[in-house]
């Protein structure tokens, strides 16, 4: 992030800013964006998808195991 001041940021000024955003560090003043780049976006993409297959066979597992809802209404 390239900003117009010379002044480094504080790091009230940077939590005022920042706050919300966890790709964010504040380094001798200035705000760094961590968010992977290259291959480690690459790693951490695989990672995520590798990690979200057993998440979600898990919850239709939960699902199905679970009482279902029946829908009150008129039958034909």
């Amino acid at each position: 992030m390239v900003r117009a001041s010379l002044q480094p940021l504080t790091f009230e000024a940077f939590v005022e800013r920042y706050s919300d955003d966890t790709r964010f560090e504040l380094i001798d003043g200035e705000p760094i964006d961590l968010e992977p780049i290259g291959p480690h976006e690459e790693v951490a993409a695989f990672v995520l998808r590798k990690l979200n297959v057993p998440i979600e066979l898990a919850n239709l597992q939960k699902r199905e195991q679970s009482p279902r809802l029946l829908s009150v209404g008129r039958t034909r």
